[in-house]
């Protein structure tokens, strides 16, 4: 349908329909283009949303990280004090002949986090043991391994722990101390429990001991 303006020109309904089509189309792309912008920030926004794991990840600029982290390399002390209470983050070396009874720290707010005990120097013949705080026990799945002698290259591997109950890793070392080179690796695997793990060498003829037990 055709019909004239006030100055006599041409006017279609046809042509406007067409014309009011064509601005209803871009509306509709102007739309879909808004929409996938606000999908791919939000995607990059996921605080709360998901957990993105990384193997490497290089960061320029500000970085906001949420949860626990924990450092991926020890400090070095030299254990020399007696009653010590082991600090997550530390390796240590026995550096004395006894270094008396030694106490983890709470797992809670360290979860992952690591201790290393390095034996250098051969113990006496006097106990000691390795104690959690209260509430805290030693993680079944931990795995240690005893020398036998120092005349053999055979391993046997320590009773597990209980998991619930057993608090205390101790050392009978009067007849096989634990010998150079001898290493545990503590792993603080949720809030109430470490995992232990690690070899114990030999430093005489009779083979070395560890047990845990519930004090």
């Amino acid at each position: 349908m055709v019909t004239k303006t006030l100055d006599g020109s041409a006017f279609s309904f046809t042509s406007l329909k067409g014309h009011t089509t064509h601005i209803s189309i871009l509306w509709v792309f102007v739309l879909f283009c808004f929409l996938a912008v606000a999908v791919v920030l939000l995607a990059g926004y996921q605080e709360g949303l998901m957990t993105r794991r990384f193997g490497s990840v290089d960061v320029n600029g500000n970085l906001k990280v949420t949860g626990n982290v924990r450092n991926v390399a020890y400090t070095y002390e030299s254990l020399t004090a007696n009653a010590t209470t082991l600090v997550e983050g530390v390796a240590y070396k026995s550096a004395v002949i006894q270094p008396g009874d030694l106490t983890l720290p709470s797992p809670d707010g360290i979860v992952g986090g690591k201790i290393q005990l390095v034996v250098d120097v051969v113990g006496t013949t006097s106990d000691y043991a390795i104690t959690t705080p209260a509430g805290v026990f030693y993680d079944a799945a931990g795995e240690i391994f005893l020398g036998q002698t120092t005349a053999s290259l055979l391993y046997a591997s320590a009773a597990h722990p209980d998991g619930t109950a057993n608090n205390t890793l101790t050392m009978a070392n009067g007849n096989g101390a634990w010998g150079i080179g001898t290493v545990f690796t503590f792993t603080a695997t949720d809030s109430t429990h470490w995992r232990v793990d690690g070899h114990i060498i030999p430093s005489t003829a009779n083979p070395v001991t560890a047990a845990y037990s519930t004090a």
